[in-house]
């Protein structure tokens, strides 16, 4: 399956179909000038990123940049070597183990599965039990597309992405979760703009300079947000699951415009602030205190320390910030009757 491999920022993994072990490549994805693909012998665990990465797939290439190897396995145990540099749960509630040792990192959640991240190969081995590889769609993947991302010079950040089809470029939201984000990204795209995504995107440098682009997964309503926002009715079910309801971008078409998950130069940087009660406030912003604010959403900080992928992390933000407009949008009581001249476009 793995014909070839050279090390670098520019190395390919050739691709022999079908593979060893019963595997064949059975989903490619082109995350906008990276493609990865997912080889297994079974058509559902090779699934496991189509819920974030679907309207990304792709025809299998001769070569790829990196290669998710699957295989069952009876029995999924705690890592018995290595560094241990996280403990502790997912956000789905599965208790995790990471380790690394040497130029390898290993994402072990025990009686699930595991993933040995190679970084110099361009390859993740997932070990899974079968029946309870349901984890792997989540946190987990996250993990794998910010390892591959970082060893080609990207970064995987969490903010809400809209575009301007005024100027086709994007403007980003950061904020923690559970501040309003969602609620803000959906209000600026039914006042016009279009949705690209509302929780992870990915900032790289190209010729153009600073460019953005979000992930496709799916888009996740709260009670408060259906009820701040009522136009969202349509498309809302009686099925809630710990107050919120999962959806597909697409489902939102007949409400908003979506936008296509391509790369984009930017356009805006937008920093939410808590929301108030008087009514919407747009700030200007220190670049310093933006920086900060994003950063600490971002950076993840090991036992030891900040890891050489979170410097660089910081360094490219810190550079994107610099060279970026920047607001501060305090959202009052209305979400609703945001606007595309409130946040300073024309």
């Amino acid at each position: 399956m793995i014909a070839d491999v050279s090390s670098g920022h520019g190395s390919h993994v050739a691709l022999d179909e079908p593979g060893a072990n019963g595997n064949s490549i059975r989903r490619s994805y082109d995350l906008n000038g990276v493609t990865l693909a997912v080889a297994a012998a079974e058509e559902r665990p090779a699934a496991f990123l189509d819920p974030i990465l679907a309207p990304l797939s792709c025809a299998t290439p001769s070569a790829c940049d990196w290669i998710a190897s699957m295989s069952a396995t009876a029995t999924i145990e705690p890592p018995s070597s290595g560094r241990q540099i996280f403990e502790g749960p997912l956000p789905e509630g599965l208790h995790s183990v990471m380790v690394k040792d040497g130029d390898e990192r290993v994402l072990v959640v025990p009686g699930h599965f595991a993933m040995s991240f190679r970084r110099t190969a361009r390859t993740t081995e997932i070990r899974f039990v079968p029946g309870k590889e349901g984890g792997l769609s989540g946190t987990a993947a996250f993990w794998m597309l910010d390892e591959l991302l970082a060893a080609h010079g990207r970064h995987l950040l969490h903010g809400a992405l809209l575009v301007d089809p005024a100027t086709e470029r994007s403007i980003a939201v950061f904020a923690p979760s559970g501040t309003g984000k969602t609620t803000t990204a959906l209000a600026l795209a039914r006042a016009g703009f279009c949705l690209a995504g509302d929780d992870a995107l990915v900032l790289d440098t190209g010729e153009d300079g600073f460019g953005l682009w979000a992930i496709p997964r799916k888009i996740k309503v709260h009670r408060k947000t259906a009820a701040l926002l009522p136009w969202l009715v349509p498309i809302l079910t009686d099925e809630w699951t710990s107050d919120e309801q999962a959806f597909e971008l697409g489902a939102l078409s007949s409400l908003v415009r979506i936008a296509a998950p391509r790369r984009r130069q930017v356009e805006l940087v937008i920093a939410l602030m808590p929301p108030n009660e008087k009514g919407h406030a747009v700030t200007a912003i220190a670049k310093p205190e933006a920086l900060a604010a994003i950063a600490c959403d971002n950076l993840r900080i090991a036992p030891d320390g900040v890891d050489a992928d979170n410097a660089a992390t910081l360094a490219a933000v810190a550079r994107f910030i610099a060279t970026t407009p920047v607001v501060a949008l305090s959202v009052g009581p209305d979400p609703g009757s945001l606007s595309r001249a409130l946040i300073g476009l024309s």
